[in-house]
């Protein structure tokens, strides 16, 4: 669900006009990292303003739009309302974009009326505007040059998502945390298997290897005979191998000591 963000949405009491090479556009401040993804202005139309296109700019060293549109939407402006009080119309910004925190950006709007009798009005405050992170801006030749208006507002809803942190290695289980669990399964006991294996526990990583048919399914197999049979140097030949050639772990890393005493002894791992 799409969270408002900055917006600017009431005191509205004139309008901009927007169409051919005159753009207008409204500057803001997120105050929390997000992505946007669409904004939702107050507008209204003369005669068939066309297309009406709106985009997201950085702003330069003076607060005003500059650059390639970061993200954009459009919206159909002959289906716009005729009345003056205008009418909220949301435009989606495709993809959207991330916007950092504290950073001044720019909603600019501009339309395909060629003359001010088909045109797309964006109300504003021009009286007593109170939003602080940005301004009316104004263009009279598709944006190549703007003119602050620092005393007045259009009305303005931006939308958006939460910022989403990239994840590291330990949310991922990739890198170093991407270690095969030694979680223990519960053994055979001697009554089971009729061996000396008897409390020696098998990690559960190597009996899923086995039934699931990998490639390590012939190691687990040896391993479990292994157990069962209670050879420890067999044991410990194959552990080795299985982690140092199957897993690609170099087995003095990630078992510096395996210990398996004789038949009817226990197994111990040290990591």
């Amino acid at each position: 669900m799409a969270t408002l963000y900055e917006y600017y949405n009431t005191g509205d009491d004139d309008k901009g006009w927007v169409y051919s090479a005159t753009w207008k556009a409204q500057t803001f401040t997120p105050a929390l990292a997000h992505k946007i993804t669409s904004v939702k202005l107050k507008l209204y139309r003369t005669g068939l303003p066309g297309i009406i296109t709106v985009s997201i700019r950085a702003t330069d060293g003076s607060s005003h739009p500059t650059g390639a549109d970061l993200c954009s939407g459009t919206t159909d402006g002959d289906t716009l309302t005729t009345l003056t009080a205008g009418e909220w119309r949301e435009i989606t910004l495709g993809a959207g974009f991330n916007l950092a925190a504290s950073t001044k950006y720019a909603i600019v709007i501009r339309a395909a009326g060629v003359n001010s009798s088909n045109a797309c009005a964006w109300r504003a405050d021009v009286t007593s505007s109170t939003y602080a992170g940005g301004c009316w801006e104004q263009s009279t030749d598709s944006g190549s040059s703007w003119v602050s208006l620092t005393a007045w507002d259009f009305m303005f809803e931006e939308w958006g998502e939460p910022a989403v942190t990239p994840k590291t290695s330990s949310d991922t289980g990739s890198g170093v945390d991407a270690y095969v669990s030694l979680e223990m399964t519960e053994p055979k006991t001697s009554s089971d298997s009729g061996s000396g294996a008897e409390g020696t526990p098998v990690p559960s990583a190597l009996l899923a290897g086995s039934e699931t048919g990998s490639a390590i399914e012939a190691l687990v197999a040896r391993l479990l005979s292994a157990f069962d049979t209670g050879t420890g140097i067999e044991v410990s030949s194959l552990l080795k191998e299985l982690f140092a050639s199957e897993l690609g772990w170099g087995s003095d890393s990630l078992i510096a000591k395996i210990e398996i005493p004789t038949k009817g002894g226990g197994m111990k791992l040290w990591t």
